[in-house]
């Protein structure tokens, strides 16, 4: 990446940051042409294609799992959302999450658990997304599914090799290690997980009953998610993606780096389901301007901090509200996730 910045500063003198990039180095491989083309422009660029290919993937999804048309609403839905807007004012790639999320339940709907496991490579984007799915496979005993997965991620290793070399890979172990302890641009303390929140309480009272949250808290995630989740052993559309919509709710929850952002991993099932009146129109009308209204309560907060109406310290308070919308969403879809399946179990 920094072999592109340079190529960049060449057609387009200005100063710019660069941050480091985490992820497997196949999934790099679109941006040396965007290295090619000045910034502003190769942003737009990247921010049309991320867009249209995450709506274009929804108008996808929806049409192969209920041979219907997605009403144009839930497009603008998914577009005007916050994660998504986050993603695009980012510049993320988080798009291959909603992907290999949405192909996993579909090949699974259409009983094809092989190609269903392979897709989840494109979570290899983000391996810590798997960090639930992986061991609810295992303990299903779907070898077919996990035979798909290892197949997908050896070519996704193997194609990083060949990219970068033993050298480059070395370099990625060092930002992911550096990124698990809160340097680079990780800011665990705006996450949606618990991890953000036993940080909150740390600084609040004591590193030890940070601490003792966070275990405690994971803990708990953990038992009533494999309590009350089971992967569908059927091809039931709306059961799998229930099912997997909670799994991966929890993830978010409980997985050492997750940022709100990567809720766009859900989206394909989560717009199915609204769209499919699964979800009520209360839920779905918090879902959607709960994040809106925190992200305007952060601006008005931050202004008092600048203006010295509120001490320097007062940002502590903004990035525990600004990280607690995405940990109470994930919450929140889990239990729902829950309800919805114990419902469809006892039918």
């Amino acid at each position: 990446m920094a072999q592109l910045a340079d190529l960049q500063l060449v057609i387009y003198p200005q100063p710019f940051e660069t941050i480091p990039f985490p992820y497997p180095p196949v999934f790099a491989l679109p941006f040396p042409l965007f290295a090619r083309i000045p910034l502003p422009i190769s942003f737009g660029v990247w921010t049309l294609l991320n867009g249209a290919g995450l709506a274009g993937y929804i108008l996808f999804f929806y049409r192969k799992v209920t041979g219907k048309t997605l009403p144009l609403r839930w497009t603008m839905v998914t577009l005007l959302s916050v994660p998504v807007s986050l993603n695009l004012l980012y510049g993320q790639i988080n798009v291959f999450l909603a992907i290999g999320a949405g192909e996993f339940i579909r090949g699974m709907i259409e009983q094809k658990p092989y190609r269903a496991g392979a897709w989840l490579a494109g979570m290899l984007l983000k391996p810590q997304t798997l960090v639930l799915l992986i061991p609810y496979l295992l303990l299903q005993r779907n070898w077919r599914a996990l035979a798909g997965f290892a197949a997908s991620s050896a070519f996704v290793g193997l194609a990083s090799f060949a990219l970068v070399g033993v050298q480059g890979l070395t370099s990625l172990a060092n930002i992911v290690a550096g990124s698990a302890v809160g340097v680079s641009a990780s800011h665990y303390e705006i996450m949606m997980n618990w991890r953000m929140i036993g940080t909150h309480i740390s600084w609040m009272t004591t590193p030890w009953i940070g601490s003792a949250v966070l275990i405690a808290g994971t803990l708990a995630t953990l038992a009533f998610t494999f309590k009350r989740l089971r992967l569908p052993d059927t091809a039931d559309s709306t059961a799998w993606q229930i099912t997997v919509l909670g799994i991966l709710a929890a993830s978010g929850a409980v997985t050492w780096h997750a940022h709100f952002s990567m809720m766009i991993m859900l989206y394909p099932a989560f717009i199915t389901l609204a769209a499919e009146k699964r979800l009520s129109t209360r839920f779905i009308g918090w879902w959607l301007f709960m994040p809106v209204f925190v992200m305007i309560l952060i601006f008005i907060l931050a202004h008092f901090v600048n203006a010295k109406i509120f001490p320097p310290t007062f940002s502590d308070v903004q990035h525990l509200i600004t990280g607690s919308r995405g940990f109470v969403l994930n919450i929140a879809l889990l239990l729902w996730a829950a309800r919805e399946a114990k419902a469809i179990t006892t039918v």
